[in-house]
């Protein structure tokens, strides 16, 4: 018993020994998927090395404000790998977009005050 080479069925015994399809349809179907160009292969950025300064930054900056597991703050910490692997135009780019959703993510986030900053403005309102 022979198996066609494209779908699977069994070829008859009334065709050629060296028969590899079981009908012409099959024969042409085959034809067709070879001719047919492959997918295309899509390059992905490599992923930033542990330890990238960048990255960590953002992921520290997120975390002291809590957003780090929000949407927005993953959003920023895979912009910010993006940025430390891609290169040349795409830098230029993944950096707006980068500042962008930091902006985004941080809207809201309760601000760390300074405790030197703190006590300056309670002595500039005590005076003036």
């Amino acid at each position: 018993m022979r198996i066609c080479d494209h779908c699977a069925d069994e070829i008859p015994a009334s065709k050629h020994r060296s028969a590899k399809y079981c009908s012409l349809r099959c024969q042409k179907d085959a034809a067709k998927l070879r001719q047919q160009p492959a997918a295309p292969v899509v390059k992905l950025p490599m992923a930033a090395e542990p330890g990238d300064p960048l990255t960590d930054r953002v992921r520290a900056e997120l975390e002291a404000a809590g957003r780090l597991d929000t949407v927005l703050g993953q959003q920023a910490a895979a912009l910010a790998a993006a940025m430390a692997a891609a290169g040349g135009q795409a830098m230029a780019a993944l950096s707006r977009e980068l500042r962008s959703v930091m902006d985004e993510a941080l809207r809201g986030a309760k601000a760390e005050v300074d405790p030197i900053d703190e006590l300056k403005l309670r002595r500039d309102r005590k005076s003036g």
